[in-house]
């Protein structure tokens, strides 16, 4: 086994339908890339349901593969998954992407997998995410199936993994947690705005040539939610200095440039931090703003609340036919009928889930003649359903 290699607990049996589909972008991706590069369904539904038994062993992950022993029905075998790891100048490639974002080491210590990261390392050559065909199943079983059940059983409980911690894929891809954050750790980050001054000193960016910032601007409130805290022993005062400057080039950006202000979502970051004020917020608001419903659906789900609040999408992907398909089966079991869905949002009777374009599903109940959000979001469908229906 490999130095890099590491070992994961198995995971306990799971009744619920909950874990049918992965919560996260990615696992849903890793998913998809081996499904949609299977011809045998009844083969997929099995590795589901051997997936949810509890019955696949520890799973070794490393440098280019996954695998473990799988204790199913029709006998014990060995499965296992492999795709190429990155080469050395593919990994220079992503360092340089994550160079440009300070926040991209940030998200993957907070457990999120930023899909600006993933696009721009595709756009530099390596690609993060598997393409359909990419991952290559194998199996010590007698099936020819491509994936066999086990094998696709090994994949489900491998997304699982990806959604707790997308250092996961990362490992897979040819790189360990630890190395990587040593070397992000003295990667000097040159990607501030080519007009802004390059000062590392913060206070200097920001008060650069001030005479050109128009006056009076309206200045955006901390968010009241999501609130984001840091183990201040994994990030040293260096990498607190670069985030400040950024944050302080960033700044000056917006000032000089008051058009690319979102002056309603800060309103309504506003009117949640103070509510007292709310309709000194709404008088200000440009547009005709439902501030309260804007509000409640910021406290609820940040800005991805706001954006499923206000725009609508049409998905066309794998995994949103088959959560269609998991949601109707649990309305019928929790007595609503007719479900409808138009764009990203299925409704049923009183119950409404929006879908955002990063996967999570969002709650709404009819109340006042109105749609309101009423949960916070849920990667999986069925269970922002349940939540909803508690509501």
């Amino acid at each position: 086994m490999s130095d890099d290699a590491q070992v994961f607990t198995p995971f306990a049996p799971v009744r619920s339908r909950s874990k049918n589909l992965a919560r996260t972008w990615w696992g849903r991706d890793w998913i998809d890339s081996l499904e949609q590069a299977s011809l045998d369904q009844q083969e997929l539904t099995a590795g589901r349901r051997i997936a949810r038994s509890g019955t696949v062993g520890p799973i070794a992950v490393g440098p280019g593969h996954a695998a473990a022993t799988v204790d199913a029905p029709d006998g014990t075998f060995r499965a296992v998954l492999r795709w190429a790891p990155l080469l050395d100048r593919d990994w220079t490639r992503v360092h340089d992407v994550v160079a440009r974002s300070a926040g991209h080491v940030a998200a993957l210590l907070d457990g999120e997998l930023p899909a600006e990261l993933v696009d721009s390392a595709r756009d530099a050559g390596p690609a993060l995410m598997p393409e359909i065909g990419d991952l290559d199943p194998d199996c010590d079983c007698p099936g020819w199936e491509h994936p066999c059940r086990h094998a696709a059983a090994l994949a489900y409980q491998v997304a699982w993994l990806l959604d707790a911690d997308p250092f996961v894929l990362l490992l897979i891809r040819g790189r360990a947690r630890t190395e990587l954050l040593r070397q992000w750790q003295h990667t000097p980050r040159a990607s501030e705005p080519a007009t802004a001054a390059r000062d590392d000193d913060a206070a200097e960016a920001f008060s650069a040539d001030t005479d050109v910032l128009p006056p009076d601007p309206v200045a955006p409130a901390e968010p009241a939610h999501p609130l984001v805290v840091y183990d201040t022993a994994t990030i040293e005062a260096a990498a607190l200095r670069r985030l400040a400057t950024h944050a302080a080039h960033r700044a000056r950006e917006l000032l000089a440039d008051p058009a690319d202000v979102d002056r309603d979502g800060d309103l309504v970051r506003l009117a949640a931090q103070f509510p007292d004020d709310l309709g000194r917020w709404q008088a200000a608001a440009r547009n005709e703003c439902d501030l309260p419903r804007a509000v409640r659906a910021w406290e609820l789900g940040g800005e991805g609340g706001l954006d499923v609040l206000e725009d609508t999408w049409t998905p066309q992907a794998p995994w949103w036919v088959r959560a269609c398909t998991e949601l109707a089966d649990a309305a019928i079991e929790d007595g609503l009928a007719d479900p409808r869905v138009q764009d990203n949002q299925w409704t049923s009777e009183t119950v409404q889930l929006r879908c955002h374009r990063d996967g999570r599903w969002f709650g709404y109940r009819w109340q006042e003649n109105q749609w309101w959000p009423v949960t916070r979001p849920d990667r999986d469908p069925v269970t922002a359903l349940a939540a909803t229906m508690q509501q």
